[in-house]
């Protein structure tokens, strides 16, 4: 949201003429609307300014005086305004308040620049840049603290997002009072997912999400995602089948249950600095439901072992799908 936002904090500080002051701000620990709003303890709309004028402009421009001490205010009063919604927000029972906020635009615009600048290698890009509503998702499991599994056909690209323009829908249902509502919601676009390919990209949208919204960092994601193509091209042996991604699919929601559980609803940046997820995924990945899902499965008995691992790993659609099968000889006629 915009009170622990730093972008949103700045860019309003431009709009109001205060960005020269910036770097003195962020000296006195106020980069955010949330951090600002407590700078002081006056209170906005009481007569006397005296705790204003030494707590923060003083500190800021140096003079009681000077002109800029107005905009200052300003942007004081509407930090004040916007915590004191917030803890509105998270007290009150409503239906609309219940709802977790979105990240806002910009920030979201800043945390995805950041992550490209740090992985200047990796092209997030394209197919490979998490849809906005992703992100939101991944942003929205951190206040209620719990870890949900996104499905792959979920994990939306940002180009399409983009193209379709928002779609929404609405549907009814009681609120707290028993009356009942409209309530809308956004319609997602589904994730192509119909090759290798096509499903590690989405699987690197996830991951790019995820440390957008500061669940864990890409690179740990990265390391869980080749393991699972690791396993499922490695030959079987003779007997079994190939892992399918399938199994993957499992595999994957094995992985994210576990994790749930073991993030104990706490997924906030820990004091070190690292994203909560960071040390949990290796230790999910020892679970025996996911390594189970990660090995091979014996063959039917008589099943040819070349035709039959095959069939197994490609769950493509028909259309896409490669046959050894030689093409049906047209009789000839006498």
């Amino acid at each position: 949201m915009s009170l622990d936002s730093v972008a949103v904090f700045h860019q309003r500080l431009n709009q109001c003429n205060l960005g020269s002051h910036a770097a003195t701000m962020e000296g006195l620990g106020w980069s955010t609307f949330g951090t600002f709003a407590m700078a002081s303890t006056y209170v906005p709309g009481q007569p006397d300014i005296t705790p204003f004028l030494v707590d923060i402009v003083e500190k800021v421009l140096g003079d009681r005086d000077d002109s800029a001490r107005f905009a200052l205010q300003r942007l004081y009063f509407e930090a004040y305004t916007i915590l004191g919604e917030d803890i509105k927000r998270r007290a009150s029972k409503t239906d609309e308040d219940q709802k977790p906020q979105a990240l806002p635009e910009l920030e979201r615009i800043e945390r995805m620049k950041a992550l490209r600048e740090r992985l200047p290698g990796l092209n997030l890009r394209g197919e490979r840049e998490p849809a906005a509503y992703l992100v939101n998702r991944f942003h929205a499991m951190i206040e209620s603290g719990v870890l949900l599994y996104v499905p792959w056909d979920k994990l939306g690209r940002r180009d399409l997002e983009i193209q379709a323009g928002p779609r929404v829908e609405s549907y009814w249902k009681p609120d707290n009072n028993g009356a009942m509502r409209e309530y809308n919601f956004k319609v997602e676009i589904p994730a192509d997912v119909t090759t290798d390919l096509k499903l590690q990209m989405a699987l690197q949208r996830r991951g790019a999400a995820m440390e957008v919204a500061r669940l864990v960092h890409y690179e740990v994601h990265d390391g869980w995602m080749q393991t699972m193509f690791e396993n499922m091209l490695i030959d079987p042996l003779p007997g079994y089948r190939r892992v399918s991604t399938t199994q993957l699919a499992r595999a994957d929601a094995e992985l994210f249950r576990k994790l749930s559980v073991l993030a104990e609803g706490d997924l906030s940046i820990r004091p070190d600095g690292s994203y909560p997820l960071d040390n949990l995924f290796e230790i999910a990945q020892t679970d025996m439901r996911v390594v189970m899902n990660l090995m091979p499965s014996l063959l039917p008995a008589g099943a040819n072992q070349r035709e039959e691992s095959w069939q197994q790993t490609d769950d493509r659609p028909e259309k896409f799908r490669k046959t050894d099968k030689p093409k049906a000889q047209k009789a000839k006629h006498q």
